[in-house]
């Protein structure tokens, strides 16, 4: 043996972590239901110095660690046993630190419509009905060229490679 080679993440000799959550929730009464906005929104920076490393490097924003920034904002609108969610998610582009491309940000959406037959003197008693959809536009995440063959192109640490998906949900309570 020559030489080993080892590329992994050791020997940290320092890491610098700040960010901010910011989160929150509004109802408005209509005249008919209700209607609640929510949102969250994310921002990271970290930055890693390593032993044997000249210069200190980004963590955050690059390809396999957690993106900068990421949202989710949305909208729920409830009447009586009916409700109807609608949903937007944000994923900033990442860095590929191998080639300084960054990818697009991923944006992706989803629905949720449900129905609660609510209290009565039958089976049907709380008996709730809903139909969900994920990443509603089928939208493929943002690729990059992999360093090695057997490594996905796309960023699993922030990206799910999904497509759309549907749900179908009965539930009863008693």
């Amino acid at each position: 043996v020559v030489a080993v080679l080892d590329g992994r993440y050791v020997n940290t000799v320092w890491q610098r972590i700040k960010g901010l959550d910011l989160s929150g929730s509004y109802r408005f009464d209509l005249s008919q239901g209700q209607l609640t906005l929510r949102g969250a929104a994310s921002w990271l920076d970290s930055t890693q110095q390593t032993a044997g490393a000249p210069n200190p490097f980004d963590l955050a924003g690059t390809l396999n660690n957690p993106a900068k920034r990421t949202g989710r904002f949305g909208a729920i609108y409830a009447v009586g046993g009916f409700s109807a969610a609608t949903f937007a998610n944000y994923i900033d582009g990442i860095t590929n630190t191998v080639d300084g491309r960054t990818g697009a940000s991923f944006t992706t959406f989803d629905a949720t419509l449900r129905y609660n037959t609510g209290e009565r003197r039958s089976a049907w008693s709380y008996l709730e009905f809903g139909v969900s959809a994920t990443n509603l536009l089928d939208r493929a995440p943002p690729l990059h060229v992999p360093d090695l063959p057997y490594v996905a192109p796309y960023d699993s640490t922030n990206y799910s490679a999904t497509g759309r998906f549907l749900g179908v949900s009965v539930s009863k309570n008693w």
